[in-house]
């Protein structure tokens, strides 16, 4: 698929889907309003950053606040306005990379930011249309965020002026597509880098006949008109599923393959791959999980294959030392082992070992550890998180990161 049918697809769905009956939930714009509905999500984190070098250790405690607020469906049509703000919390101890005169600490990225999040019009899903459309500024997250999310384990989240389109119309199937012109950054509003324009596309679609066999297909299409080796074309798909060995016990697969080269304004010209191989099995409240994704390069950082819109610090280890693939290239062999102790209100406690090697010459880079906590309840949530990262050569750093997070969210 190429942009130029993506974008008639765009064009045509809408009008197939609007030609639908239309039943409103709300009988008019008042009702609309006072149907809506307020929400409210405060989260509170600690975070600990010591690092193998002559950067002194960093200690922030921010508070992230959102407020929104989303209407009911009126002939289908919803809209919603979210705020956000961040705001560092006692004495400063870290370098944010905004404000001056902090740049002999260890980076924690969080500074402070007041924004809107969210603010977009469209059709609201309902089982009768099993179609969304989303016009304006929206958190996007597809599949398991590896190409574009919204970066939410950071204070300040990434989001998008947009159009989007996901329809579920067609049986075991669904179709997304979007276009996005400018995108908001993790590095808030204050910021040189708080945004840049864009002209991107997406295309996706997820089969999903059965749950031991689901498979979803994609393109994206990146051009950065503020970082030009961030234009891309990545072509990708995978084969997933999950299959009940008894009643207590399932395993799962996935198997992820895409292909990346230089798009638009790119003055490189390469291509690249990405792939993730990963088999796991759940029971008892016991999960376990191995996994191998390997990120190829062609020597430099500037054409090693790159995920610029996506929620990387759910990859190759949390102390966040691979963000960007390095120019050798790399290799991540890691290990997850979880239980879940309903007794004590389904806490989750966690590990996960990384083990990390040059794409290129299989030289050894390093290894993590990273272990959690996860306490949730009915609003709120407490979490305990540590990474550790040890390097094997002089072009990396021992890392330390440690998060404590409280947080609370409701709807009124």
């Amino acid at each position: 698929m190429n942009k130029n049918t993506l974008l008639a697809s765009s064009l045509l769905l809408p009008v197939f889907v609007l030609a639908a009956p239309v039943t409103p939930t709300a009988h008019s714009l008042r009702d609309a309003l006072t149907q809506g509905k307020t929400s409210v999500y405060f989260r509170l984190r600690n975070e600990t950053a010591i690092q193998g070098n002559t950067l002194k250790n960093a200690n922030a405690t921010t508070l992230l606040t959102e407020l929104g607020f989303q209407t009911a469906p009126y002939y289908g049509v919803d809209a919603q306005l979210q705020f956000a703000n961040t705001s560092q919390i006692g004495s400063r101890h870290y370098n944010d990379t905004v404000q001056a005169g902090y740049s002999n600490y260890t980076i924690i990225p969080d500074p402070n930011s007041t924004r809107i999040l969210q603010a977009y019009v469209g059709l609201a899903p309902s089982a009768k249309l099993k179609t969304q459309l989303k016009i304006g500024r929206q958190l996007i997250n597809l599949d398991d965020q590896r190409f574009i999310g919204a970066v939410a384990f950071r204070q300040n989240w990434q989001n998008f002026n947009a159009v989007t389109l996901k329809s579920t119309r067609l049986k075991f199937t669904t179709l997304q597509a979007g276009y996005m012109n400018r995108v908001q950054t993790i590095w808030g509003s204050r910021s040189r880098r708080r945004a840049y324009k864009a002209n991107d596309f997406y295309a996706h679609v997820v089969v999903a006949p059965w749950k031991y066999l689901q498979a979803r297909a994609y393109d994206y299409w990146l051009e950065d008109k503020a970082t030009s080796i961030n234009s891309l074309d990545t072509l990708g798909g995978a084969l997933f599923g999950t299959a009940s060995i008894t009643p207590t016990i399932s395993v799962n697969y996935s198997v992820e393959y895409a292909h990346q080269k230089n798009y638009k304004n790119n003055p490189n010209s390469y291509s690249d791959w990405y792939r993730s191989l990963m088999l796991g099995a759940t029971g008892y409240g016991l999960t376990a999980k191995v996994a191998q994704q390997v990120l190829r390069s062609q020597g430099t950082v500037a054409t090693a294959f790159r995920t610029p819109l996506g929620t990387n610090h759910k990859f190759q280890g949390w102390a966040d030392l691979f963000l960007t693939t390095p120019a050798s290239g790399l290799e991540d062999n890691h290990a997850t082992l979880s239980y879940k102790l309903q007794h004590l209100g389904n806490t989750l406690l966690g590990y996960t070992y990384h083990h990390f090697d040059e794409q290129h010459g299989k030289s050894e880079l390093g290894y993590e550890n990273d272990v959690w906590v996860n306490k949730p309840f009915k609003h709120a949530n407490l979490n305990i998180t540590y990474a550790n990262f040890r390097s094997k050569v002089t072009s990396l750093v021992n890392t330390q990161r440690l998060w404590l997070t409280a947080l609370v969210k409701f709807d009124v």
